[in-house]
Formats: structure tokens, C-alpha cells, sequence
């Protein structure tokens, strides 16, 4: 009777869980991780020119994702290395003659999610970092939703195309666009509630916010998402009575 009761007020929770799980399931059946790796073989040379047992070489279902066994990949593995050394991650020498790495935002030195990699070994941290975006997009964006006095299945169903749109399952592997842009909802959330009850709370919020998404790591996001909220904040100030 208590577990029913439970269910009948969470269960929007834990049909968001549900969904995340089963687009996880050869994570946590199988033990595979969600790294492009098959690019690596199937795109790069010397690799390429060998198939692999397979007629014309290995497939690559997503092309798009090349960047991260080539770039993001190794980008944040070095950074998480020199934090870890206690050094700045100012310098990526392997380049050429070398190129920033602090300085590039797609290595997201300084992102929330690189807290897996204390605990854990780097090619699991990186991938609970690529599973944990959805599933914390869809929790904010439910939270936001019913914030703004939507029902239910409403929030539950934006929640979910919000979260799981074409645009985040194609760039989810990358971690660092879902990461940056699951931060909108919840900065929507903070700005209303300045404007609602004045509590200082909120002030304080704000800013860690925007530190956090401009640490995940992908600026175009970030740009969008404070064009929206000057609008909202806008609205909220001059044209909403």
C-alpha cells in the first residue's frame, strides 16, 4: 500500500528513469560504453585499411561523433590529467606545435560532470557523464514545467521531447553540448523565482549557473540560452503587468 502510494505521486520520476535505462541498455546488460569507438577503426587510417571481418570494412553509424575519439576525448582526459598533477591545464603540447587547452571550451576543464573522474576509472567517467545528461535534462525541464503550473503528463511529455530531441541524441556522445544545454530550464526556473518571491537565494544562484554552463563547454549553447533569458527577464520587467 505505502509502495503504491509512492508510485501514485512519483511516477513521472520513474517513468523519466525508465526511458533513461532503456536508451542505456547495453550499459548496464551489456557493459558497453557510449564512445564512438567504432570511428576510430571504421574512418581513421592505418585502421581503415583493414576490415575487421567485415565485407567492407566496420560501419560507422554516426560520423558526426568523429570528433570525440579524435578531439573532446583525449582534450579532456589531459586536462583531467594536469588537475589531477595539481598543474593549470593552460598547454596542449600534442598538437603540432601545440594549442590552448584551458582556453578551449570544448575540453570543459572546469565542467560539473568531471567530478566522475575522481571517482572513477576515465573511460567510465566519461561515460556516465554522456548518460547523465539526459536524464538530468529531462528531471529539469520536468521541474520548470510544472513550475510554470503545467499538469502532469504535459510536463512529463515536454520533458521528454525537450530532452531527447533529434539535436540531443545526435551531440549526446560529444559531453558537452547536452551538459551546457540542460542548463536552461533550470536558469528559466531561477529567473522566475527572482522575480516571484525576491528571496536572495535565488540571487545567489544565478550566477553559479552561468559559471557552470559556460564551464560545460560549448559557447554557441550558452549564447542561446542567455539570449532567452534577457528576453524572459524582459518580459518579466517592462511588458508583464
Amino acid at each position: 500500500m505505502k509502495l503504491r502510494k509512492i508510485f501514485s505521486r512519483f511516477w513521472p520520476i520513474v517513468i523519466i528513469v525508465g526511458i533513461w535505462i532503456t536508451i542505456f541498455w547495453p550499459f548496464f546488460k551489456k557493459g558497453l560504453l557510449p564512445i564512438p569507438a567504432d570511428i576510430i577503426t571504421g574512418v581513421y587510417y592505418p585502421w581503415l585499411d583493414y576490415k575487421w571481418g567485415f565485407p567492407t570494412g566496420v560501419p560507422v553509424k554516426n560520423p558526426l561523433m568523429s570528433d570525440v575519439p579524435s578531439l573532446l576525448y583525449p582534450w579532456r582526459l589531459l586536462a583531467i590529467d594536469e588537475l589531477k598533477s595539481f598543474r593549470w591545464p593552460l598547454w596542449n603540447p600534442y598538437y603540432f606545435a601545440g594549442m590552448p587547452l584551458l582556453a578551449n571550451f570544448q575540453s570543459a576543464a572546469f565542467s560539473y560532470v568531471n567530478v566522475f573522474f575522481v571517482f572513477f576509472p576515465k573511460a567510465l567517467a566519461w561515460s556516465l557523464g554522456v548518460m547523465s545528461s539526459p536524464l538530468l535534462t529531462m528531471l529539469l525541464m520536468y521541474l520548470f514545467l510544472k513550475h510554470k503550473k503545467l499538469k502532469i503528463l504535459p510536463s512529463l511529455l515536454g520533458s521528454i521531447v525537450f530532452s531527447l530531441s533529434g539535436f540531443e541524441i545526435a551531440w549526446m556522445e560529444y559531453n558537452v553540448l547536452g551538459h551546457t544545454a540542460l542548463f536552461l530550464p533550470i536558469l528559466l526556473l531561477t529567473i522566475d523565482k527572482i522575480f516571484e518571491s525576491k528571496n536572495k537565494f535565488w540571487y545567489f544562484l544565478l550566477p553559479l549557473l552561468i559559471a557552470f554552463q559556460i564551464f560545460s563547454g560549448y559557447l554557441p549553447i550558452v549564447i542561446y540560452s542567455y539570449l532567452i533569458c534577457f528576453f524572459i527577464s524582459y518580459f518579466f520587467t517592462f511588458i508583464r503587468i
